[in-house]
């Protein structure tokens, strides 16, 4: 637990952030037919992970790294815009990183109790960060749990 300040001023709330990253599975038993394009791509996803797990490790200590530096900025200007010193907030990121190290794509695929700008705030952040190089797209998803308490 620590305290959050922004531009030098403690606003009397902490801040308690975990972030846990996780795996997302393949759909249906093996020899199966996707039903779904989600499915399906849940399946491509897995196997993408698969051939390259120390690419995929390094990306999550990325997210965790960053959910210590970064992230407490969006949970600020949340506070500042709500002023509410009980917020929850559970949001996942899906987070697609090109070859080239950077976010391909990053989009919101479950949210609970925050807000669309709080889910602005982490896209953004996510999309600015640096990841490693890799020769095909690495699929991740963090989810950062956030919670104020006075």
């Amino acid at each position: 637990m620590r305290s959050s300040t922004d531009s030098g001023q403690n606003h009397g709330w902490r801040y308690f952030m975990m972030m846990g990253v996780l795996l997302s599975g393949c759909a249906g038993a093996a020899g199966e037919k996707a039903a779904t394009a989600t499915a399906t791509n849940d399946e491509t996803m897995a196997q993408q992970q698969a051939i390259q797990p120390d690419r995929i490790d390094e990306i999550r200590r990325i997210c965790m790294r960053k959910a210590n530096s970064a992230v407490p900025a969006c949970w600020s200007r949340e506070y500042e815009r709500t002023h509410n010193q009980k917020m929850t907030a559970q949001v996942t990121l899906q987070i697609v990183v090109a070859p080239g190290g950077t976010a391909q794509e990053v989009r919101v695929i479950a949210e609970k109790g925050g807000s669309k700008e709080l889910d602005q705030c982490l896209v953004d952040e996510a999309k600015s960060w640096t990841y490693p190089e890799g020769t095909m797209p690495a699929p991740v998803e963090c989810t950062f749990f956030l919670q104020s308490s006075m």
